[in-house]
């Protein structure tokens, strides 16, 4: 995974966790289409989905952060197909709201989510979202 810190290493004093998510998340196109079918498709579909972040940070044994956390979303990709907006809007939603439902973040507010960064790549063998995750130690 490439490092998104000058000489490739965050600064010792920043704690760091990974939550990686196998497969695609929905797109925010395809979340918007699907809520204009019915009412109750959108809530239907982030639950869904919210439900299975908060249980891989489970699986997964993330540590709950106790200050605010800059996160970077790995997206890699099966393809180009869709626009990296598309693609960030969608996931970073129902992540935000999983990594709160399983307790990991306080709340997804501007006071515990300091910074959101992007990235995107391809990999058609093994499509996944790597979402690291930095945490100061400050308030």
């Amino acid at each position: 995974m490439a490092s998104h810190f000058i000489g490739g290493v965050p600064p010792s004093f920043m704690k760091t966790q990974t939550l990686i998510l196998e497969g695609q998340l929905p797109a925010i196109n395809e979340i918007i289409a699907n809520s204009k079918t019915h009412w109750a498709n959108y809530s239907r579909v982030k639950r869904g989905n919210t439900n299975l972040i908060a249980l891989q940070c489970k699986t997964q044994r993330l540590k709950t952060f106790e200050h605010p956390v800059g996160i970077v979303f790995n997206h890699y990709r099966p393809n180009k197909r869709k626009d990296p907006d598309n693609v960030a809007g969608g996931a970073m939603k129902v992540i935000l709201d999983g990594l709160v439902k399983a307790g990991i973040l306080k709340d997804d507010t501007m006071e515990f989510v300091k910074c959101l960064h992007h990235t995107f790549n391809i990999d058609k063998v093994n499509p996944r979202i790597e979402v690291v995750f930095y945490e100061s130690g400050n308030k």
